[in-house]
């Protein structure tokens, strides 16, 4: 309707009420200005969709492709509107970032190898140089890494003889050292040295031959010496304190007199010492005794059986005569025996609960792992031990019947095929 009507009785005619064609007309003109909005952001969205087409394209055929900016733009293209021909690029140019990828990983790796293999080549450790430039080459051939090793094999065979000269040299010096050939040894040092003048042993085992070659003239004087107050000493009496000295001189050189005057004095100090000897002697048993039976019985106390029978034993070679010794090494012996028992007893039992637990502990290792008839088997083994254990028996139960949910599932797969 465009219009509203009312009779009016009393003027005997019809009035229009031309509101109702107002709202109409408001109505349709609101949705006409939607269908032309709709229309307006329908294009603006593929203007949009076109433009991020265009920008993916555009970066995926860059010299360098920008594949990172390409993917964006394919998949905010597809955000706008679903289309296969954008999903195919998209694909495409996924695939094309991951062979790029995976080639520039390549030539890192490659780098990483030459760059290690470099840097040993320069510190002259060719060994390690040589399996960095093979481990190059697996990656990428090129003749840098092929020309080293090349070099390195020549390098590493002089190297090998020159090693080989040095160690003899060595060898020698050390040799003429030992026999106190000190100026053969100080040449063979020096030859060695100039074979590697950068190595600080043969410099080092040089400065040691001279520093022996001065030692041995400074110890014949010194011998001399010790010699001389060791006579004096002798003659006055002096047996210890010349014992001494020529002692100190049989340390500087092996000599006959020196050993014989040692036996001399030896004899002398003897023969003066009996006496205060005997007396001594006696007076050390019994003090000895009493310290050892006094540790003995705190052993004893203590537990430390072994210790109290060793103690006891060597207070009755002191005294043999004496009773109370062997009585209580016969106790000592018969509490450790006790003891021992108890802790076979103990032992028994903690190796039972180590075994129970290892076996449990591998048997739920193989559970873990539903290595069913490896778990079925120790937990088997593991209730022969403990019988009265639940665990074990519940386990086997699971176990079991985990083993059959595999096997029925198997033989359905196998139906399947």
């Amino acid at each position: 309707p465009t219009a509203a009507m009312k009779f009016d009785k009393k003027m005997e005619d019809v009035n229009w009420d031309f509101k109702v064609t107002d709202r109409y007309m408001e109505e349709l003109n609101k949705l006409l200005a939607k269908i032309e909005a709709d229309k307006k952001k329908n294009e603006e969205l593929e203007k949009k969709f076109n433009e991020l087409v265009a920008a993916g394209d555009k970066a995926a055929a860059l010299s360098s492709p920008d594949f990172a900016t390409a993917i964006t733009s394919y998949e905010e293209a597809l955000k706008l509107k679903d289309d296969p021909s954008v999903k195919t690029k998209l694909d495409a140019t996924k695939e094309k970032q991951q062979l790029a990828e995976a080639n520039k990983n390549k030539e890192q790796q490659y780098k990483e190898f030459i760059d290690k293999a470099d840097k040993a080549f320069a510190a002259k450790d060719y060994a390690f140089a040589k399996t960095q430039y093979q481990e190059a080459l697996k990656v990428k051939t090129d003749p840098h890494p092929t020309k080293r090793i090349t070099e390195i094999d020549v390098l590493i065979t002089a190297q090998i003889e020159a090693d080989k000269k040095y160690n003899e040299f060595l060898a020698n010096g050390n040799k003429q050292l030992q026999d106190k050939k000190f100026d053969e040894a100080i040449k063979s040092f020096q030859e060695a040295g100039k074979l590697k003048p950068a190595e600080q042993e043969p410099k080092d085992l040089e400065a040691k031959a001279r520093s022996e070659k001065d030692a041995v003239g400074k110890k014949e004087t010194e011998y001399a010496n010790l010699i001389k107050q060791a006579d004096a000493d002798l003659k006055a009496g002096k047996f210890e304190a010349a014992i001494e000295s020529y002692k100190g001189a049989l340390n500087i050189k092996d000599d006959p007199y020196p050993k014989a005057q040692i036996e001399i004095a030896k004899k002398k100090n003897e023969d003066a010492a009996a006496l205060e000897a005997t007396r001594i002697e006696k007076e050390r048993i019994d003090k000895e005794y009493a310290v050892l039976i006094v540790k003995a019985d705190g052993e004893l106390a203590g537990a430390e059986y072994d210790k109290s029978i060793s103690t006891y034993e060597a207070a009755q070679l002191l005294k043999p005569k004496e009773v109370y010794p062997p009585a209580q090494i016969e106790k000592a012996k018969k509490l450790k025996k006790e003891a021992e028992d108890l802790a076979k007893a103990n032992e028994a039992k903690d190796k039972l609960e180590k075994d129970y637990k290892d076996l449990i502990d591998k048997a739920d290792a193989a559970f873990g792992n539903k290595e069913w008839d490896k778990s079925i088997a120790d937990y088997e083994a593991a209730k022969l031990l403990k019988a009265t254990e639940k665990y074990p028996a519940e386990q086997i139960i699971k176990a079991k019947a985990e083993k059959k949910k595999e096997e029925d599932l198997a033989k359905e797969e196998e139906a399947k095929k």
